[in-house]
């Protein structure tokens, strides 16, 4: 009884954060981001806003926000349609891979014919129509009716002209005819029609003879048509009658793209990125209009609801749900989350994550997102838009590839941009951006004008050491004391390979470790002042093409490329005489033995406090390794799990908690597993073991 009292004692710790943060361990939880709104319907107790990711809904009785996502009922990720059937009662969630979901007052119902099709060609949804119990949906093949109160597609109209699938851009109905948009023109059906699903049924009343133009949205009102006429060049709305489709008016043009066009009750509502318009029925009179600047700022607008009296629940890009009243009453919603759904680059120092919200770690997008932190429970995002004030300017702080704190001081940290340098940050307020012109990085070779960042690390004696890449002087340290020295590896770049360097790790026998784009690594000694490079040809990589690098709690250097992974077992004094030599792990699965990973490209690596190898993939989720790599613990995927991809693209471990977080080209999630200390984890293996 002592032994186990002993034990338990020792737990203790752990079992209080974990219960701090209600997270029992093998939870999930989403970090999606719900600033990015692009639809939004009111219901008679709630607002539903949808983003590029997930949705979220706001209780009209209290206020309250509900999120909803592949964690707690949604089957999905990336939202590219969603509209709300008043008479049923049920929200209609359309997935950009044509998975469905209907969500009704008492649950979901997943609906997958689509997105399950076998079918080669586009199975897009484009658009909903509602007619009683039905949704129309337009779709890259046709126009579906889904029963609304079977939750499953009752018909599959094939409208082209000669019988042939045909993407239907847009639909809507009237209660008599169903109407639909396509390449060459708008077709109707007569709903009543029992043979409708014979495409000689559908008459083209509205041919298309402009191939500039295609009619991408369509809306019926008391006998009229509003359809949108997009082109490259300008968009305008154009009102049909709807008895010989004679062209009455045209109602909005302009030279910006129509976001949305919607019929509610008596009202027709039109939506660009800049206005929202409000006319009557008989398009005679605007009643209302809603201009971006005038009445909020970095206005992005996508949809439109109306909401009781003069309310107008506006859906937008840069500020999630807006509830506008008037121009001098507009409020917002937008749950805790980062800004931005990319996270191209994780980091966590024991007290804060960091998430860097670059587009693609290893090209220029001029993305100035910033970075996002979470402590824990509340996210912040850091860029222009949140500091406008600063003296720093945070416009130049573009595609940010890489964020590290000083150690003992995790509230001061560094932000490298693939574009323009090194940004100092304390306690999120800017201090400094480093360039050429005060320090002793350099522009790139053919684009001088840009000071590209790739890794960064700490020594030992608490120097910076930031990768410059696009140049030979590829390692800048800066001093504690503020001073800045070149180390060119020149001798070590082969000819003839770009100059492209990303990451840099830091190992305990006091050499760096930098990766070079597809051409494999450079190590470098500072003591003895030496490099070297390691290649296919030199230290037995499977392939130069080195995504990503972690060293493990016994020195050992895990190495994820485009073909797998490597170990390099005995990384000191790699510099000498005797050149470095990388391994692959043999595993044996069902009897079959491989290399680990062998046709995986790895392009994340992280190590817990047991010592066990978290690995990201391009395309296979997230598999979780014994220490050794010998053996597969799990594979986390969008099959088995709440992932919301199995495109990885960083994971982080928090060192405390133990909480993995896992960048995906969809989102940030995380998933609470043993805890990282390694000490922890052996006390209660061994406890469960004497159970």
């Amino acid at each position: 009884m002592r032994k186990l009292f002993l034990i338990l004692s020792a737990l203790l710790p752990f079992a209080g954060v974990v219960n701090a943060q209600n997270l029992p361990l093998g939870s999930w939880r989403e970090h999606l981001s719900f600033t990015h709104a692009l639809f939004v319907n009111n219901t008679a107790g709630r607002v539903y806003c949808g983003t590029d990711q997930a949705l979220f809904y706001l209780d009209k009785s209290d206020n309250s926000v509900q999120r909803y996502s592949k964690i707690n009922g949604l089957s999905d990720v990336g939202i590219s349609r969603m509209d709300y059937s008043d008479e049923q009662h049920v929200l209609v969630v359309c997935y950009s891979n044509s998975n469905m979901d209907l969500i009704y007052d008492n649950g979901i119902v997943n609906v997958s014919d689509i997105e399950r099709r076998s079918a080669t060609g586009d199975k897009t949804i484009y658009d909903i129509s509602f007619n009683g119990r039905f949704a129309y949906l337009a779709t890259g093949f046709g126009v579906l009716a889904l029963d609304l109160v079977k939750a499953e597609i009752k018909e599959t109209y094939v409208i082209g002209l000669t019988g042939n699938e045909v993407p239907v851009y847009s639909v809507t109905n009237d209660g008599t005819y169903i109407y639909a948009s396509t390449g060459d023109g708008i077709l109707k059906g007569e709903i009543a029609n029992p043979d409708l699903n014979n495409f000689a049924e559908w008459q083209l009343v509205f041919p298309d003879t402009d191939p500039s133009i295609n009619y991408s949205a369509l809306r019926s009102i008391n006998g009229r048509l509003a359809v949108n006429f997009h082109s490259t060049t300008a968009d305008s709305v154009v009102i049909l009658n709807a008895s010989n489709f004679a062209i009455e008016k045209t109602l909005v043009a302009g030279n910006f793209a129509t976001r949305q066009l919607r019929i509610s009750g008596n009202r027709f509502y039109f939506v660009n990125n800049y206005t929202v318009q409000e006319w009557d029925s008989d398009f005679q009179n605007k009643l209302r209009e809603v201009f971006a600047g005038s009445v909020y700022t970095n206005t992005d607008m996508y949809g439109v609801s109306p909401g009781d009296g003069s309310t107008l629940y506006i859906a937008d890009g840069n500020n999630g749900l807006v509830e506008y009243r008037s121009d001098t009453d507009v409020s917002f919603t937008i749950p805790n989350s980062p800004a931005s759904s990319r996270c191209s680059y994780l980091y966590h120092n024991g007290k804060t994550l960091y998430v860097a919200h670059g587009v693609n770690r290893w090209n220029d997008s001029y993305d100035t997102d910033g970075y996002s932190t979470f402590d824990g429970v509340q996210w912040k995002t850091w860029n222009q838009k949140t500091i406008p004030s600063s003296s720093v300017d945070l416009g130049q702080m573009m595609d940010v590839q890489t964020i590290i704190s000083e150690p003992g001081n995790p509230d001061h940290i560094y932000c490298g941009s693939r574009i323009n340098g090194v940004f100092e940050f304390d306690n999120n307020n800017p201090v400094t951006q480093f360039t050429k012109t005060n320090s002793s990085l350099q522009g790139a070779f053919g684009n001088t004008g840009q000071v590209k960042i790739g890794g960064m690390c700490y020594d030992s004696d608490g120097n910076l050491w930031v990768v410059n890449s696009g140049v030979n002087t590829v390692l800048n340290r800066k001093s504690k004391d503020g001073t800045w020295l070149p180390v060119s590896l020149q001798s070590s770049i082969p000819g003839g390979v770009n100059l492209f360097f990303g990451d840099v790790l830091y190992d305990n026998y006091g050499q760096f470790w930098v990766t070079i784009t597809s051409s494999g690594l450079i190590v470098y000694d500072p003591a003895a002042q030496k490099s070297v490079r390691v290649s296919q040809e030199t230290g037995g990589l499977p392939v130069n093409d080195v995504r990503c690098m972690v060293q493990d709690n016994e020195g050992q250097i895990w190495l994820g490329t485009s073909e797998g992974i490597a170990v390099i077992y005995s990384p000191g004094n790699a510099t000498g005489s005797t050149a470095v030599q990388a391994q692959k792990i043999l595993i044996t699965i069902n009897g079959i033995t491989q290399y680990l990973l062998d046709k995986e490209i790895v392009t994340a690596l992280a190590v817990d406090g047991a010592n066990r190898k978290w690995v990201g993939t391009n395309g296979g989720g997230v598999f979780l390794l014994s220490a050794d790599g010998t053996q597969q613990i799990a594979n986390f995927n969008t099959s088995n799990s709440p992932l919301f991809s199995n495109t990885i693209t960083s994971i982080a471990i928090d060192p405390v908690t133990g909480e993995v977080y896992i960048g995906t080209d969809k989102g940030l999630i995380s998933y609470v597993a043993m805890p990282h200390r390694a000490k922890q984890a052996a006390m209660i293996y061994w406890f469960f073991l004497i159970r």
